[in-house]
């Protein structure tokens, strides 16, 4: 009796567990479908402080899956790296923007008119930055089904300032 009613409570506390997972996901996918200010503003944060540091041991170099932008802060002039998921085109880059142009980086980028991008190894200084919406982008055709689901609809779109010329 004893073993089936400890098996009865495990088998419980797994399915409040994964019913608390599921709801989390709803709410965070739900919330970045609808730009849920608290809900950007948390998903930002934990992206910010726990995930982008260990990215950034591996973004931009050559097989790397995210590319790095460095920029200088609006306010604090410090220089910042910031992990971003971009694909390279002949004149610029185009950067996937998952939580719209809130983030610092996105709004120093802006204010600046300026950065760094680090794809691949190569380090090249962009300029003329513009928000479009993400089909209309070198994004369109490789932003997946991942890109639908969070409701991602824009991206930072940058122009080498060398004007494309090979680095």
């Amino acid at each position: 009796m004893a073993g089936s009613s400890r098996a009865t409570i495990v088998r419980a506390a797994l399915a409040v567990v994964a019913v608390a997972a599921l709801a989390l996901v709803v709410t965070v996918v739900v919330g970045l479908r609808t730009r849920n200010r608290a809900v950007l503003r948390a998903m930002h944060r934990i992206q910010r402080d726990r995930i982008n540091p260990r990215v950034l041991e591996s973004a931009g170099r050559p097989g790397a899956p995210y590319a790095i932008v460095r920029h200088t802060g609006r306010v604090s002039g410090r220089s910042y790296e910031t992990p971003v998921g971009a694909v390279v085109t002949e004149e610029g880059v185009a950067i996937t923007l998952p939580y719209g142009t809130e983030p610092d980086w996105v709004r120093n980028v802006l204010a600046a008119g300026r950065a760094t991008i680090v794809v691949e190894g190569d380090e090249r200084e962009v300029t003329d930055p513009a928000v479009l919406p993400l089909g209309e982008t070198a994004l369109a055709s490789t932003s997946g089904p991942l890109a639908t689901l969070l409701g991602v609809t824009s991206a930072l779109v940058l122009r080498f300032a060398d004007g494309g010329a090979e680095a």
